[in-house]
């Protein structure tokens, strides 16, 4: 993911909020009977436990990244 993409997913709780909500999906398609829709949210699962948890960058670069580098100012 790109540094733009993860600033609003920045907060831990809105990562584990997100992936409960695609988990709750994911049952709610496995128990009602819904195979095909329990692949597809299973899937959507298994990318959003790697993406925002195991992948997700830990440090985030300073802000001031457009300037070029050069001496420190007085």
């Amino acid at each position: 993911m790109k540094q733009d993409e993860t600033r609003w997913l920045r907060p831990l709780w809105l990562r584990i909020i997100l992936t409960a909500v695609i988990a709750v999906w994911c049952g709610w398609e496995w128990f009602g009977g819904e195979p095909l829709w329990g692949v597809l949210t299973a899937g959507m699962l298994a990318y959003a436990i790697y993406t925002l948890f195991i992948a997700f960058p830990k440090e985030t670069p300073p802000d001031d990244t457009t300037r070029p580098p050069g001496p420190p100012e007085r």
